[in-house]
């Protein structure tokens, strides 16, 4: 980068200005006698004050009115002595509404160091948990569906595996694939596809308890997990109940399409002592059916 010759040097102040108001915090700078003097686009976002009604009055208008309040004369205190603060309150916005702020208060002080204004710059804390909840569900969900991802599925198979060690009971692990599921995209396209695996993730719901783990682990593959099962009648019984409910499924989709499920099961102690072999268990066992229905289909 060249150096800016002194004729084409840009306004700093303006620069600054423009900065803060397109930041992603509510800032606002008042005056030594705690008065607003400016605030950006997000302050009013989130407090409801517009500009015009905000300037010239004071910080008060913000506040609680909890207890916590007093440590305002603290918080001043800190600022004069070492020029910042940071802190969660409670703040009050035009409607009167409460919320919690994550706020960090700095001092700007002119050439001479006397100060000059205050400056806030926060965030309402319920905002940024919704954030982090809907970051960690983007996570370990798949975005199409939103059953849980593979990573999720295998945190769970691995907790699920280490309980029944522990307290002798039985873990079950059913593996699904979509018969032709590549011939659904490439005769009705994407779209169609992933309508079909929504469908599929919801039909699957309503035929499970809300206890079990179903998960989409790849393209068209979905998995089950489902704790304390009866070896000797949950393979037919969860077979028949996922069984009937994509049958009641098939008829609905559009263009009369339709398809098929192949289904492996794996039960933990019977078929591994571990998720990942309980995993290829029920992988093969897939496999095994998908096979065995080709060749019958070949054989009519």
């Amino acid at each position: 980068m060249h150096p800016t010759s002194e004729g084409c040097a840009p306004d700093l102040a303006q620069v600054g200005a423009r900065a803060l108001e397109q930041v992603k915090e509510a800032v606002a700078l008042y005056t030594p006698d705690i008065r607003f003097v400016w605030v950006n686009h997000e302050f009013t976002a989130l407090t409801g004050y517009p500009p015009h009604e905000i300037v010239g009055q004071p910080l008060s208008v913000l506040r609680s009115g909890f207890a916590a309040d007093q440590e305002y004369p603290a918080m001043l205190h800190q600022l004069h002595e070492q020029g910042h603060w940071q802190g969660e309150v409670w703040r009050r916005k035009r409607n009167g509404e409460l919320f919690p702020a994550l706020l960090t208060v700095s001092t700007l002080r002119d050439a001479d160091g006397e100060l000059e204004y205050f400056m806030d710059l926060f965030i309402d804390m319920d905002r940024m948990y919704e954030a982090r909840s809907r970051l960690e569900f983007m996570i370990n969900h798949d975005a199409l569906t939103e059953l849980p991802n593979r990573r999720l599925f295998w945190d769970r198979f691995a907790h699920l595996v280490r309980r029944a060690q522990r307290y002798g009971t039985t873990v079950g692990v059913f593996f699904l694939d979509l018969d032709n599921f590549k011939a659904v995209n490439d005769l009705r396209g994407h779209t169609a596809g992933d309508r079909l695996l929504i469908q599929v993730a919801d039909a699957l719901r309503e035929c499970l308890r809300d206890a079990d783990t179903i998960a989409r682990v790849g393209g068209d593959e979905f998995a089950v997990l489902l704790e304390t099962v009866d070896p000797r009648t949950t393979e037919n019984e969860i077979l028949a109940r996922i069984n009937a409910a994509l049958t009641r499924l098939w008829p609905q989709l559009e263009g009369n399409l339709c398809t098929g499920i192949s289904l492996g099961i794996a039960l933990y102690p019977r078929d591994g002592s571990d998720p990942e072999t309980l995993y290829a268990a029920a992988d093969r066992a897939m496999y095994q059916n998908k096979l065995t229905k080709g060749l019958s289909d070949r054989l009519r």
